[in-house]
């Protein structure tokens, strides 16, 4: 190994570079959405019908 033994440099670095940062960027914006959903679906939408309570008279 002696004189020879300098790591020999990726050929692809940079591109794996540049794509692992596009991936980060979009698994953040995905988890963006996905956070938005879950805080979103807990609750009805405005459109939704909801049946309204209705009072029950119970006699004795």
């Amino acid at each position: 190994m002696g004189e020879n033994a300098h790591p020999i440099p990726f050929e692809k670095e940079q591109e794996l570079q540049t794509k692992s940062a596009q991936l980060a960027e979009l698994n953040i914006l995905l988890n963006m959405y996905k956070h938005e959903n879950e805080v979103f679906d807990s609750e009805p939408d405005e459109n939704m019908d909801i049946p309204e309570k209705k009072a029950v008279g119970y006699e004795r």
